[in-house]
């Protein structure tokens, strides 16, 4: 009996998969049998993750794509269907977090992080839908955050806006593209081991898992393992949700 998590034949793009929870995705679904394109700006980390899923005999590429310049992905989609015809798969992944309170954040910081968290993954939906409504099938996954459904006495109010507008997306893309054979949702993760939030400090994290009723933070394999279910057919009637990983933080 085939596993209902195999991704075996199929083409997936993650964007911000050279590092952290991409990096976890990009591993999890190479090792379902996808054919992953790792996108990423940093072409250099991006290298080294592909040469390093080639030598255990992934099949793995890296191309250069920035996701806040909607030309550089719609260039990234129509390479991927161009030299594998067909995308079956999208992971809006790239993420950025800067710890600024409203008073503080500059216009130029704004726009950095809007651009990247959500207009990315518009830019995304959009190149990805075009060719996907054209078979008659796709999936779509965006990563969200915690960030995007509760409110925090914290700084990052830009954000977690970011996230919240996503999990919209997410949800109205889904009655729009359903009948097309499109399939969207989101995770949503809580604080996660990864080189974005490490610079908030061991002190801190601990404190934020403190406040987790696993005591603990999340692990970008965790996540992935959650975006690899929503990938596979074991969540064929799953559409416009997002799956809350934060280890139990809405209990409290």
């Amino acid at each position: 009996m085939e596993s209902i998590f195999t991704l075996e034949g199929q083409v997936a793009l993650v964007t911000g998969g050279a590092r952290g929870i991409g990096e976890a995705v990009v591993y999890a679904f190479s090792v379902a049998g996808a054919r992953v394109v790792i996108s990423d700006i940093d072409m250099e980390k991006a290298g080294e993750l592909e040469r390093e899923m080639t030598e255990q005999g992934y099949l793995c590429e890296a191309i250069y794509t920035d996701v806040s310049d909607s030309e550089s992905f719609d260039k990234a989609i129509e390479y991927v269907i161009e030299k594998f015809g067909k995308l079956d798969i999208l992971v809006n992944n790239t993420g950025v977090l800067i710890d600024h309170f409203i008073t503080d954040i500059s216009d130029e910081e704004w726009e950095r992080v809007t651009g990247i968290n959500y207009n990315g993954t518009f830019y995304g939906c959009r190149a990805a839908i075009r060719h996907m409504r054209e078979r008659r099938k796709g999936c779509i996954i965006n990563m969200a955050s915690m960030g995007g459904k509760m409110a925090f006495a914290l700084p990052g109010v830009h954000y977690c806006s970011t996230k919240a507008a996503m999990i919209s997306m997410t949800r109205h893309l889904t009655v729009q593209e359903s009948s097309n054979g499109i399939k969207i949702n989101a995770v949503a993760p809580g604080t996660t081991l990864t080189d974005m939030v490490a610079g908030r400090g061991p002190e801190k994290l601990k404190s934020i898992a403190e406040r987790v009723p696993l005591k603990r933070l999340g692990r970008p394999e965790e996540i992935a393992a959650a975006v690899l279910f929503l990938a596979s057919s074991a969540s064929s009637y799953i559409a416009g949700e997002t799956i809350d990983l934060n280890g139990g933080l809405y209990m409290n």
